[in-house]
Parts: structure tokens; sequence; C-alpha cells
């Protein structure tokens, strides 16, 4: 039986078929050593983004730690001062006639004052009684005579 292909041309095509078969095999190996480092890359990738992912939790923690602290430290500042008191200048009887009394102060400032008259701490003169040498005030104050005024 003849074919007209002769053994030449049957082992030539062998071999280039064997050489393409090996080649293919080549091709096959390299494309599996790329394909497992990108997976190993991207594996590293993933373990990156999880590394990060919990820094960034821990950032996010820290931060809000801080801003807690910092509104303490605000709160701290913008508390408003505590106003004191004045204590009311101390007075006492220097005269007293119906109607009408003449007070000192402890730093020897005058003052006359009739009923209705206003006494900056005490408020407005209530009763002026000569007879027990006393003044009544609005805020419930007593101005009397003092210890060596008698």
């Amino acid at each position: 039986l003849s074919t007209g292909i002769s053994n030449d041309q049957i082992a030539k095509t062998q071999s280039t078929m064997q050489q393409n078969v090996d080649s293919m095999v080549q091709q096959v190996k390299s494309n599996q050593d790329s394909i497992s480092s990108l997976n190993a890359s991207v594996a590293k990738t993933q373990q990156d983004v999880s590394a990060i992912s919990q820094q960034i939790g821990q950032l996010a923690v820290a931060m809000q730690q801080m801003l807690v602290e910092v509104e303490k430290i605000q709160s701290k500042k913008v508390k408003p001062k505590k106003t004191v008191a004045k204590l009311p200048v101390a007075y006492h009887i220097r005269a007293i006639v119906p109607g009408r009394v003449w007070l000192e102060s402890a730093d020897g400032k005058s003052v006359t004052l009739r009923v209705g008259d206003n006494l900056e701490g005490y408020g407005a003169v209530r009763v002026i009684s000569s007879r027990q040498g006393m003044v009544v005030m609005s805020n419930g104050s007593i101005i009397q005579y003092g210890v060596n005024d008698f």
C-alpha cells in the first residue's frame, strides 16, 4: 500500500509534532508557574489588606478615645467662672428719728434713708423704728446701733 508519503516525511512530521507537544507542555508548565506566583501574590495582598484593615480599626478606636479626651479637656476649660457673691457692706445706725435714719458703713461712709428708699445689698427700707433703734430691710436684714453706739 503506497500512500505517497515517505518514512522520512512521517518521521519529520512526528518529530515536529513532538516538538510542538513539548513546547506546549513547556508553555503549560510556565503558565502554571505564573498562576502559582499570581496566587501567592494575591494571598499576600489579601494578608496585607487584612492587616491594614485591622490597623485602621485600631486607629479609629484610638481616635475616638482621643476625641473623648479632647472633649473632657475642652469641657473643663469652658466651665464658667464662679461669681463670688459680695457680702453687703455692713451698716449700723448713727442716728434715728421717726421716719428717717442715718446709717454709717464699716468704712465710715454715711447715708440717710426714709421708708421706701433702697440700700445696695439690702433692698428697700420697710420699717424705721426709733423706739426699738432698728431698721428692717426688704431682704430681711435688721440694722441696729453698733456695739459702741449706746
